[in-house]
């Protein structure tokens, strides 16, 4: 995981994301890892840079010079510096699925926002208020249950820490003294022992450094393999070696295409474009309106290509060609008149349409 991380690396690999790959993650997810992953990211970084290469030297040193004064009292401390090992590794062994499941719940957490500040007219129209503040609390009470549950595993390091460092100032002050009276081999004097004592203060302290850098770690890892996640993940569409850049007609080929109708409505904007497409657009207007929105196409925009999406004859009868689809599959293709003598389809549809039209 030795990516350099930037939210501007990460923000453009998002930019090259197709639907599919969006989707995998969804939106909220990745406003989450731009966010607020990047940010636990740099706080331990910048939390490691100022102690994780101070504190264990810190720590090494004190040690050897233990080790000089007396080899057998330092096994002290390389004794209390296992146990505290262990203790560490299981404590991010433990952390690691509460952070994993955080970092989710701050992904729903998001939608929620998102969810309310995209439709905060429709809320307010219907009176939904209640119900969205509720979601809102079901949310943030999810995310605060997990940080808690990972947040009291952490906090159990810096006492465990402190307790078996005054555990080894006893044993340090126990056994330096039996040596100093010679009730005990070893060549410790009273000196010695007071300097042992600061020794062991300043092991003390670079424990604690690492175990509060080790906090961090723990809680940026997941965050760390969540951006990777972005930063490794290869968009389902590639762009051309030579792409096309500009449109110089509405001239519009199907090569190797196929075709699955979907409902989705889209308000185009008219920005004086090649190509017009209308998926569907006008089944919520009646014919009239139909009509107008036709003859207003044919008179402002005549030079533009109009691909138009549509159940009703009338919104695609004066177009060029008619592609008529039927469970999914092209079954006729050609002008008005071509498919009112060819196609049977067509024409039931064409006459059940008017029939209803002329009894309305």
């Amino acid at each position: 995981m030795a990516l350099p991380i930037t939210c501007g690396k990460i923000y453009g690999k998002i930019q090259s994301f197709s639907f599919a790959n969006i989707d995998r993650f969804s939106t909220a997810s990745l406003i989450t890892r731009i966010t607020t992953d990047v940010t636990n990211v740099q706080n331990a970084y910048q939390m490691c840079l100022r102690m994780i290469v101070r504190a264990p030297m810190l720590l090494l040193v004190s040690i050897l010079m233990t080790a000089w004064i007396d080899g057998s009292i330092s096994l002290i401390f390389v004794g209390v510096a296992v146990v505290l090992g262990i203790v560490v590794a299981i404590a991010m062994v433990k952390v690691a699925a509460p952070f994993r499941t955080m970092f989710r719940k701050y992904d729903d957490l998001n939608l929620v926002v998102q969810e309310n500040l995209t439709a905060i007219r429709v809320v307010k129209s219907f009176v939904r208020e209640a119900r969205e503040i509720d979601k809102m609390h079901q949310a943030t009470g999810e995310v605060y249950r997990y940080s808690v549950n990972a947040e009291k595993i952490l906090t159990f390091l810096t006492p465990c820490a402190t307790f078996a460092m005054f555990v080894s100032n006893i044993l340090i002050l126990l056994v330096g003294s039996n040596m100093a009276v010679g009730n005990l081999p070893g060549n410790v004097t009273a000196a010695d022992l007071q300097t042992l004592v600061i020794y062991s203060m300043q092991i003390l302290t670079g424990v604690l450094s690492v175990a509060m850098c080790i906090n961090f770690i723990s809680m940026s890892k997941g965050s760390i393999e969540r951006i990777c996640e972005v930063l490794t993940e290869k968009p389902t569409i590639t762009a051309p070696a030579d792409p096309i850049t500009s449109v110089r007609d509405g001239s519009v080929d199907f090569c190797h295409a196929s075709f699955a109708y979907s409902a989705r409505s889209s308000d185009p904007v008219l920005r004086q474009p090649k190509v017009l497409i209308f998926d569907d657009s006008t089944s919520a207007v009646d014919t009239r309106t139909d009509a107008q929105i036709r003859q207003a196409l044919r008179k402002y925009a005549p030079d533009t290509t109009k691909i138009i999406i549509a159940q009703r004859v009338a919104s695609v009868q004066d177009a060029d060609r008619i592609i008529l689809l039927d469970k999914g599959r092209v079954t006729d293709v050609g002008s008005h008149e071509e498919l009112l003598r060819t196609s049977e389809i067509y024409r039931n549809l064409y006459e059940s349409q008017m029939s209803g039209k002329e009894e309305g």
